[in-house]
Order: C-alpha cells, then sequence, then structure tokens
C-alpha cells in the first residue's frame, strides 16, 4: 500500500542516520539498548527500519551517545511532524456508539455480492485503512469509529460503481481490513453485538474474495472477544480454527497460535500452554515484516514480548515479572508526554501486578494497577484489573479498598 511505502522510506531513512552515525562514533548495538532501555534486537530494528521508537528521549539519548550534536533529534522530529500530518493526525473527534452501525455492517455484506473506481481512489482507502490500524495502538476507541464509519460509508458507495475484477476485489479487501478494525474497536467498548457484525462481514468478504487472511483474522478476533467474556473453551477453539485458515507465514497465524496459548493458559493446562509459548515464539522468530511494526495486523516484536508476559502471568508463572518489566521499559512514554500510553503498556503493567501478587509483593502489585486504572484501560480489559483489585481484597490489603475506589470511579467514568 502507498502509505506502508511512505511510512517504510522515512523510517528507512532515519534508522540508517542512526546506523551511520553509531558507527562513526564507535557506538555498537548493545551500547544503545542498554543506554536507551531497549533491547539489542530492538536497536537493530530501527537501524534496519523496521520501526521508529515514539518516544522523544529515546532520540535524545541516541543523539548524545553517537555524538550527533543535535541532527539526530531534528531528523526524528521532523518525521514526526510527517507523519502526523495525514488522517492519524486527525484522530482527535470522540463518538459513541451509533444505532445504525448494525445495519451499516449488514449492508456491506449484501453489496459486496452484488464500477467507476480509480486507482488513486483505491491507494487512498489502503493508506487510510493503514493509518487507522497503526493508529489503533495508542487512541481510544471512541476517537477511531468517526473515521471508520466515514471510510466504510464510502466503500459501501464504490461498490455500486463500475469496476474492473481485479479493482473490484481490491475494494472488498479493503473494506475487510476496515470490518475487522472496526469490529475491535467495538469490542474494546463491549457492544459486542456490533462487533460480531462486523466480523460477520469480514469474514464474509474474506470468503467471497478468497482472502484468507482477513478470514483468519476475523476468527481470531471472535477467539479474543470470548476469551473476555471467560469463555475460554470456545476461545481455544476459535484460535484453532483461525490457525487452520491462516496462510502459512502470516501474522495472524501467530497471532492465533498466541491466542490459544492464552486461552490454554486460562484453562490451567499449563504444560501445553508452555509448548505454545515456544511455538509462538519460532514462528515470530521468521516471521517476515510487511506492515509497518505499530499495525494492529503485523505481529512484531513488542507484541511478541506482550503476549509472553500475559500468557505466562494468566498460568500463574512467576516468569511473567521479567516479560512484564522489559516491556514496561521499552514502551512507558517519556514524562511529560502527554500522549495516550500505548494499550500494551497498560496492559503490561496489569500483567505484572497479577504476577506480584502471585509471588506476595503485594504493594507493588497495587501500585501497578494504579497506574493502569489512571493511563485509562478500555471497557473490554477492565476485567483484568478487577481480578486484581478482588485479590487484594481477599488477602485483607488495606490498600485494596482506595484501589476498589479508583476502579469504581473509572467504570462511572465509561
Amino acid at each position: 500500500m502507498a502509505h506502508q511505502h511512505q511510512t517504510r522510506a522515512a523510517q528507512g531513512k532515519l534508522g540508517a542516520l542512526l546506523g551511520r552515525m553509531a558507527k562513526q562514533a564507535g557506538v555498537t548495538h548493545q551500547q544503545l539498548a542498554t543506554a536507551t532501555g531497549y533491547s539489542r534486537s530492538y536497536i537493530s530494528h530501527i537501524i534496519a527500519g523496521d520501526d521508529v521508537p515514539a518516544r522523544r528521549d529515546f532520540w535524545a539519548i541516541a543523539d548524545e551517545i553517537v555524538h550527533a550534536q543535535g541532527a539526530l533529534l531534528a531528523e526524528f522530529e521532523h518525521h514526526q511532524a510527517q507523519r502526523d500530518s495525514p488522517a492519524a493526525g486527525a484522530l482527535v473527534s470522540p463518538a459513541g456508539v451509533c444505532a445504525d452501525d448494525e445495519l451499516h455492517a449488514l449492508e456491506l455484506v449484501r453489496r459486496v455480492h452484488a464500477s467507476d473506481v480509480g486507482q488513486e481512489t483505491l491507494a487512498a482507502l489502503e493508506e487510510h485503512a493503514d493509518a487507522l490500524a497503526v493508529a489503533y495502538a495508542s487512541s481510544h476507541p471512541e476517537q477511531l469509529l468517526p473515521f471508520l464509519r466515514r471510510y466504510l460509508s464510502y466503500t459501501q458507495k464504490l461498490m455500486d460503481a463500475r469496476a474492473t475484477v481485479s479493482d473490484k476485489r481490491r475494494l472488498a479487501v479493503v473494506t475487510g481490513w476496515l470490518s475487522l478494525l472496526a469490529a475491535t474497536v467495538h469490542i474494546d467498548l463491549h457492544n459486542i453485538s456490533t462487533a460480531g457484525t462486523y466480523l460477520q462481514a469480514a469474514e464474509s468478504i474474506g470468503k467471497d474474495v478468497g482472502h484468507h487472511e482477513i478470514r483468519a483474522w476475523a476468527y481470531e478476533t471472535r477467539a479474543w472477544q470470548v476469551l473476555t467474556a471467560g469463555e475460554y473453551a470456545k476461545a481455544l477453539t476459535l484460535a484453532q480454527v483461525a490457525q487452520d485458515i491462516a496462510p502459512p507465514g502470516s501474522s495472524v497465524e501467530v497471532q492465533a497460535a498466541a491466542q490459544a496459548g492464552r486461552a490454554l493458559a486460562r484453562l490451567g493446562e499449563r504444560a501445553a500452554t508452555a509448548t505454545t509459548i515456544h511455538r509462538v515464539q519460532q514462528l515470530a522468530e521468521a516471521l517476515p515484516v510487511v506492515k509497518p511494526m505499530q499495525h494492529h495486523y503485523q505481529y512484531d516484536a513488542t507484541k511478541s514480548l506482550a503476549y509472553t508476559a500475559t500468557t505466562l502471568a494468566w498460568a500463574g508463572d512467576p516468569a511473567a515479572e521479567s516479560y512484564a518489566r522489559q516491556l514496561i521499559t521499552n514502551l512507558t512514554p517519556a514524562v511529560g508526554d502527554t500522549g495516550i500510553w500505548p494499550r500494551r503498556v497498560i496492559a503490561a503493567h496489569l500483567d505484572l501486578a497479577r504476577t506480584l501478587v502471585v509471588t506476595d509483593q503485594l504493594d507493588e502489585a497495587v501500585a501497578h494497577t494504579h497506574t493502569a486504572i489512571a493511563s485509562g484501560i478500555v471497557p473490554s480489559n477492565r476485567w483484568r484489573a478487577l481480578e486484581i483489585v478482588t485479590a487484594t481484597e481477599r488477602r485483607g490489603l488495606a490498600a485494596a479498598v482506595e484501589l476498589r475506589e479508583a476502579f469504581t470511579e473509572l467504570e462511572r467514568g465509561n
């Protein structure tokens, strides 16, 4: 997609500049990793142009270490200004749940079975779909809804226009991706019925055009939804279906396997959980990077770390602690950063808190739960905080009273 190529080009330029200056200064990847709090492998990803950390302090520290005299930091700020100028930077409009959302999704299914569609229009839609998928990780779900509705409404109109067979398929594919993301956002907001209709739309579109990746993501997303509802056996079955459909070597194959591992952890199948974690790690190591690293439909290094932390925490394995701490170190926004915290950081605080309860480090567990609550937890994930609140209450911890009050306040604010 056009946006993907532009993003990779900009990331490549910034990463190459860091690599060149580090080499000139005699600074190794390990030294950069130690100074900035990232892993050595992630530093290699940055230099290769696969990702760009959004934290300004990373680039300020790197600039100082490689003796760039402000040049590296200036290039990063230029990169951020360019990235934030299009649609992704405009994600500020709040929106509630629209009563027409379910009918809207059903209409998508009806019309896709039914042109003047230009290449530029299709490229723009693909670019916006990618931008929304990247923005998802650090945006409130309410902010994404108006944009998803806008682009889905437009693709509906285009389905009745004249188009070649290949362009018609291309339009259906982008509609499928938008429908998947709309379903995910509605799951976050606990609009389960609407989410289910969008998933039905995405699965139907994927089946009609032979896009197995979209079909697999529909099943994987449904697995996550039922997993958060406590239907662990059903989640495992759906995750296995997603793996069966997923193209070999795809992000969704890895994600579906990871989802199965989390379901197994909840079912208390510790041996099977450990086997699945190992399999996910093997699949992830061989996975090519075909989308921006922050893209919701690209399984990446930080996702691997996050899913391992969650799975181990849910299995009651103390090993989750080191994974969660590393993720928090890597992704926590810099002091003074007013942006929204990445969801993986919030989830990592909850994973760490759950593990600290298991290991009787209760005061720190309460502190991390407070951090997660204060940072903002989407409705679909609040049950994870509630589990920790309840666990501290059962232990008779005095601080549990204040923690319960903070959670209640979160629920009142929706």
